[in-house]
């Protein structure tokens, strides 16, 4: 009998990450993999493609009872794990909430969250949002019968068992009493360009154009008055490498906005607006230059790329708030000032 695996997911990066832990540690004939998306952009993934150890599908968040859901669908057959990269989110609080006692439940890390130094008393939004979770379960007749309220470190959940994360060594609490599991991001020599062939924003990868050149990952604009500062910073880092290949990937939460549709003018094909994870070019690059304020895409080290983080500087000229920081593993340089880029 085929042991059984539930991921959980609502971005590509996520589903990025999710075919990661199934190549490195599910990958073995009794294994059967169902991969759950939560959220529309989830669409631009090749499900034709995806291996047969993978059953992909979506999260009916219409469906009036959530609950009726999951002990139809998910629950009704034996499950060994269940994955998810939010503890705090509607869908994944029901998917933990109703998970068999058997079950071992894990929370991946989503993005650079696991190593976020914030320095700020988060009790009002984490307030709000343990109000609108609630709120929206009980829309979809889910009734937790214990308190869980939105805490500062989402791996503290009583509903989780086991963390998975791919950078211990900058791990922000690393006395946690949960088993830390290690994986890593493309853990097979093909799987960068395999991958790649999972997104249809992707198909038309030129990798060529991707050796000795510079990327530069563009974060999603927040507060619209800091777009023409760091529009300047963006164009001292072009022409401080005068590089011949110049790519700037937009964050997918800014694909089709104003700023989008400005730097497309502005600098032509060398934009990139699509879902595809930045890491997936980042991961096909070589000798390249990777420029950003903070992103998750710093994380993996392509050994072949020099890696920059502008976040300090960033927050020295007033672009980002002083507030939160993000620890950096070796091969990523943070930089206080534009001058030391090199």
């Amino acid at each position: 009998m085929l042991k059984r695996n539930v991921f959980v997911i609502a971005t590509e990066y996520q589903f990025l990450v999710s075919l990661s832990i199934i190549d490195e540690r599910f990958s073995a004939k009794e294994w059967i993999n169902d991969i759950i998306a939560t959220g529309p952009r989830s669409s631009h993934i090749l499900q034709d493609r995806i291996p047969a150890n993978i059953r992909f599908s979506f999260f009916p968040d219409h469906e009036a009872s959530w609950k009726d859901y999951l002990l139809r669908e998910v629950y009704s057959s034996p499950l060994e794990n269940l994955f998810v990269v939010h503890s705090y989110r509607a869908p994944e609080l029901a998917f933990l909430y109703y998970a068999p006692a058997n079950v071992r439940r894990h929370l991946i890390q989503d993005g650079a969250l696991f190593y976020h130094q914030i320095e700020k008393n988060l009790f009002p939004s984490r307030t709000r949002q343990t109000f609108e979770f609630y709120k929206k379960l009980f829309q979809h007749n889910v009734f937790l019968t214990r308190f869980l309220p939105y805490g500062r470190y989402e791996e503290k959940s009583p509903l989780i068992d086991e963390i998975w994360l791919t950078n211990p060594e900058i791990y922000r609490l690393p006395g946690l009493a949960k088993k830390k599991n290690v994986f890593t991001l493309f853990p097979r020599s093909d799987s960068k360009t395999v991958y790649a062939s999972y997104f249809k924003d992707s198909q038309d990868l030129d990798v060529e154009k991707l050796a000795h050149a510079l990327i530069y990952l563009a974060p999603k604009i927040a507060d619209e008055k800091v777009f023409p500062k760091e529009l300047e910073v963006l164009e001292k880092i072009i022409h401080h490498f005068s590089l011949k290949n110049i790519f700037i990937k937009l964050h997918p939460l800014e694909v089709g906005s104003k700023h989008a549709v400005f730097l497309k003018q502005r600098f032509g094909d060398s934009v990139i607006a699509n879902y595809t994870p930045a890491d997936v070019y980042i991961a096909n690059a070589r000798n390249t230059v990777i420029v950003a304020s903070m992103s998750t895409s710093l994380l993996n080290n392509n050994p072949s790329c020099r890696y920059f983080a502008l976040r300090k500087y960033y927050q020295k000229i007033g672009l980002y708030e002083p507030w939160k920081n993000v620890t950096m593993p070796g091969h990523v340089r943070m930089l206080e000032d534009i001058n030391e880029l090199s």
